[in-house]
């Protein structure tokens, strides 16, 4: 199995936390949309074997699923800024 990176980790947290689409994650990460969909999928698949990832609001303690945000000035801080990704 591939290990997953600091960078596939923001790209999970973007997209589950905030709501920030793969398409816009490529954009700004200057990569195919492909790479990204493909690193969230390694993120999903390892978090399902690797207890030391962390968890995701609303994903495996039955809650619901979070909603995408069109304000995100409210949320906690991204390990890292997107940009960066």
């Amino acid at each position: 199995m591939k290990t997953v990176s600091q960078r596939h980790m923001n790209w999970y947290l973007a997209n589950t936390e905030r709501g920030v689409s793969m398409r816009e994650l490529s954009r700004i990460a200057g990569v195919h949309c492909s790479s990204v969909s493909r690193a969230i999928r390694l993120v999903e698949d390892a978090r399902g074997v690797d207890d030391s990832l962390p968890k995701v609001k609303g994903q495996p303690n039955g809650k619901p699923a979070p909603t995408p945000h069109s304000n995100t000035s409210s949320l906690p801080p991204l390990p890292l800024p997107l940009s960066t990704l």
